[in-house]
């Protein structure tokens, strides 16, 4: 220690303080006891035990000297893979970790969710019997009319097709004439199949969604409905006619009379002025109905006379194209009366809404939460 350190200093209050070592200094005074009590390591002295011991590691003492080489080639081999088999699964560790995907945690019942759909109104043309073997040729064409015409034969470069789809995705409608003269509004995300000229004794078309039918009468040839879930069979008549779920499948009667047959179940006859809703045991409930709604759809409208806000939510969301979500489940029940124009913006239209007492509507960028 210095003599400076060891100095005696006078306080301001008189009293005698010594000088204690630097954080340094303390560092420097315990490295040189260490070194004074321990002895240094023989750095030859292990390294000639090292290759003492790999020699042992050796095929034989005729080796001699290429064995040793060898081992020592071998572990620095060794080494160098272990480090880069380590550094390549940690490499693919990182990749291939899943992500923590933040689920959407907005309460409520969703009812109708957002898909991603065409957006045009699409013909495919199928070569190949109504009820027989179809080949693989099939055409789509985008049909830019909202009413098209199959009175006349299709045309087409190839054979003439036999059967005809049309698709019409979330947002838009199409209005078509069949051959026999057959009205049909299609409503958004549905699908229609049919032959380009009907023969037999049975007009039958198939239906997935919903559309409005003013069928041509014709009492020898019947026209015939199907759906996945029950068939309508009519003569001469005018219907609403919705199959997208077994839960809203149904049918409204606006002329005529038609019957109905679920998958399962009896045969039901309806009047006009009635509704058919299927039940979840595959049977048919039916009862009053007014079918000025169903008209006024068909011109381009929404029209709920009283519906529910659940109805009115699913109506709005296909259209829309909008996953529909309810915060509280007892605003489904919620009753109104509304009617707006299809051309309207969905912000109009919910702003229309909103103006009624007790609806609190928000939208967001894919979805319509009733709060």
């Amino acid at each position: 220690m210095s003599d400076k350190n060891n100095e005696q200093i006078q306080t301001g209050l008189g009293q005698t303080d010594y000088l204690l070592p630097t954080e340094a200094e303390e560092l420097e005074i315990r490295s040189a006891l260490t070194r004074r009590n321990l002895s240094a390591p023989d750095v030859d002295a292990a390294w000639e035990q090292m290759q003492t011991s790999m020699s042992a590691l050796s095929l034989s003492d005729e080796q001699g000297e290429t064995a040793r080489v060898y081992s020592l080639s071998a572990l620095r081999k060794w080494v160098v893979y272990g480090a880069a088999a380590i550094a390549v699964i940690a490499l693919l560790v990182f990749w291939f970790k899943p992500e923590n995907k933040q689920e959407s945690t907005r309460p409520g019942i969703t009812l109708l969710a957002q898909t991603e759909d065409k957006s045009d109104v699409t013909m495919t043309l199928a070569q190949g019997e109504w009820d027989g073997k179809r080949t693989d040729k099939t055409e789509e064409r985008v049909v830019s009319s909202q009413s098209i015409s199959f009175e006349e034969p299709v045309t087409d470069n190839s054979e003439l097709p036999k059967v005809i789809l049309m698709t019409t995705p979330r947002g838009k409608d199409c209005h078509l004439t069949l051959s026999d003269g057959t009205q049909v509004w299609m409503n958004a995300d549905s699908k229609l199949e049919f032959p380009e000229h009907f023969s037999g004794s049975r007009r039958t078309v198939r239906l997935s969604g919903e559309a409005y039918f003013e069928v041509a009468k014709d009492q020898r040839h019947p026209f015939v409905v199907e759906s996945s879930y029950f068939t309508t069979t009519v003569v001469g008549t005018t219907f609403n006619m919705r199959a997208y779920s077994p839960t809203d499948a149904s049918i409204a009667l606006v002329e005529g009379r038609v019957s109905v047959k679920p998958s399962k179940g009896k045969t039901i006859m309806m009047n006009p002025g009635q509704l058919a809703t299927l039940s979840d045991k595959g049977v048919f409930s039916v009862s009053k109905v007014d079918t000025y709604s169903y008209t006024q759809r068909k011109d381009g409208f929404f029209y709920f006379p009283d519906d529910t806000m659940r109805e009115i939510m699913v109506e709005l969301g296909r259209w829309y194209n909008k996953t529909v979500v309810f915060e509280d489940a007892n605003d489904m029940n919620m009753r109104l009366h509304f009617v707006a124009e299809r051309t309207e913006s969905l912000p109009q239209i919910i702003n229309s809404l909103s103006e009624m007492d007790g609806v609190e509507i928000e939208l967001g960028a894919s979805e319509i939460i009733i709060k």
